[in-house]
């Protein structure tokens, strides 16, 4: 979420650049003689240059609010989680928001067409826990005699 909204703030950030490079390039081509022509000019081209001013300080506090790196003990922790994702899934500790970001982590797309979905799977990991997770909720339909879906 954090790289979305960075993205999106580096792509403003890129146009309002653009922008004010226009406007200076305005300014500098205007007649001088005419004060009210370059005095608006001017005016538009400090505008521009503080949505940069401002963008670019908006892009650093995001880069200071960035979390910092795992620690040894969380990623090894992580890399164990990952090898069970039903565990992962069924945690106390898991958050509606950590459980999107493990769907976006393993599924890469979903089609649904007259009521068959089929759904592509990240990598070999993710298809690998995908079919592990998949086998141990229909061995859990079969003990408890619920019909299949």
């Amino acid at each position: 979420m954090r790289s979305e909204k960075k993205r999106q703030l580096e792509l403003a950030l890129q146009q309002a650049r653009y922008e004010a490079a226009r406007a200076q390039r305005q300014y500098d081509v205007a007649d001088p003689e005419n004060r009210l022509v370059a005095g608006e000019l001017e005016r538009r081209w400090n505008e521009r240059l503080v949505a940069v001013h401002n963008l670019e300080v908006e892009i650093d506090r995001l880069d200071a609010e960035t979390e910092p790196p795992l620690t040894e003990a969380d990623r090894e922790r992580l890399i164990a989680l990952g090898q069970d994702l039903v565990q992962a899934w069924e945690s106390p500790g898991a958050t509606s928001e950590t459980r999107k970001k493990i769907i976006r982590a393993v599924i890469s797309e979903i089609h649904s067409s007259r009521g068959l979905e089929i759904c592509n799977w990240s990598g070999r990991a993710a298809r690998m826990a995908a079919n592990r997770a998949i086998g141990r909720m229909a061995r859990q339909h079969q003990m408890l005699g619920l019909p299949g879906q």
